[in-house]
């Protein structure tokens, strides 16, 4: 289990709305295996002073991988919670928040500072 961060690009046009297509987003187990994830999987989450776009990646074979992306300046931070092990993980009804990688990175980035975010530091 673990916590990771990566940085995706921005296009041309400097949109955060726009983001350059690597990683891609494929869709986890219940969908078509290797398709791009609709973007009405992706969800929105307020966490401290920051709003966070929220998908699922994995959910297969007990390990569950969540995306949390926030967009700033010139590029987009990525934060993945990963929980492997995870017995349950074929229950509809499981609470992923309460897993303990992903609950680690709730908390985190709900104390992420404005400098971070603005790229100053």
């Amino acid at each position: 289990r673990g916590v990771f961060l990566s940085t995706c690009g921005l296009l041309s046009t400097g949109s955060p709305r726009r983001l350059n297509k690597r990683p891609s987003v494929f869709s986890p187990t219940g969908t078509v295996i290797g398709e791009p994830v609709s973007v009405t999987a992706y969800s929105s989450s307020e966490l401290g002073t920051h709003r966070f776009t929220v998908v699922s990646i994995e959910r297969f074979e007990a390990v569950i991988d969540t995306a949390y992306y926030l967009a700033r300046g010139t590029d987009v931070l990525r934060f993945d919670a990963i929980d492997r092990g995870v017995a349950n993980w074929t229950d509809p009804n499981l609470d992923v928040s309460k897993l303990p990688a992903h609950a680690a990175l709730i908390r985190l980035l709900a104390t992420v500072q404005a400098a971070f975010i603005e790229g100053t530091e």
